[in-house]
């Protein structure tokens, strides 16, 4: 139950990180206040999401997810790269009456790197600690951990998406996952190792997220 529920919460984490840099200039991700992305996901739970830039400064800039697993993140932009100081993920799965919650800390590293570095080939990481539950009827469970995400633009290609058409900016990104998982009286060892590849395109942001089962595209955008 607890590994199902916790790729939920890690990928709706991950999703968040590939959108930090909307408020700085960067060419694959618009700044624009207002901007607006439209998502359908589908795979074991599917659904829909909508993230909207609600304000910017200076210094970062935040965002709000509605739909699936609503979110407020508040980011902080440099020259070293775009960094996030902690992240909260809650929701409900439509399985069993499943629910789930994924509090982020201590997160070292830059999730993205800064404009000047979005090329073929640039590699960065960053790693945080995290506590998530899980619940559902007569079971709880807990995982207290760390994860560890190393990236890398690897190439371009086109991708197709009920959006459009787009060229896109691929980014790999390979998890680490290192916990000790607490249920029903034990605790279990817990080592999990994933990839997600992100794309992003000029002038419009995050095109597509695929993460293991799960498949993220663009439904539509602040263009349209």
């Amino acid at each position: 139950m607890f590994n199902r529920l916790f790729s939920v919460a890690l990928g709706t984490l991950l999703v968040a990180a590939a959108g930090v840099a909307r408020a700085c200039s960067n060419e694959y991700l618009p700044s624009a206040l207002g901007t607006t992305w439209a998502y359908v996901v589908s795979g074991p739970v599917p659904g829909r999401y909508r993230v909207r830039v609600v304000a910017t400064s200076s210094h970062g800039f935040t965002e709000v997810q509605t739909g699936m697993n609503p979110l407020t993140l508040r980011w902080r932009c440099g020259a070293h790269g775009w960094s996030l100081p902690a992240v909260d993920v809650a929701g409900t799965l439509p399985i069993a009456t499943q629910g789930y919650t994924m509090k982020a800390s201590g997160i070292v590293g830059y999730v993205l790197p800064p404009p000047a570095q979005w090329r073929l080939g640039t590699a960065w990481s960053y790693h945080f600690t995290f506590t998530s539950t899980a619940q559902a009827p007569g079971v709880s469970a807990r995982l207290i951990g760390t994860v560890t995400v190393a990236n890398r633009f690897v190439g371009m290609r086109t991708a197709h998406v009920p959006a459009g058409t787009f060229t896109v900016l691929v980014e790999r990104s390979h998890v680490t996952v290192s916990g000790v998982e607490h249920v029903m009286g034990q605790s279990i060892p817990v080592h999990v190792q994933s990839v997600t590849m992100t794309t992003y395109a000029r002038g419009v942001g995050i095109i597509s997220i695929h993460s293991g089962t799960s498949t993220t595209r663009l439904a539509k955008d602040s263009r349209a």
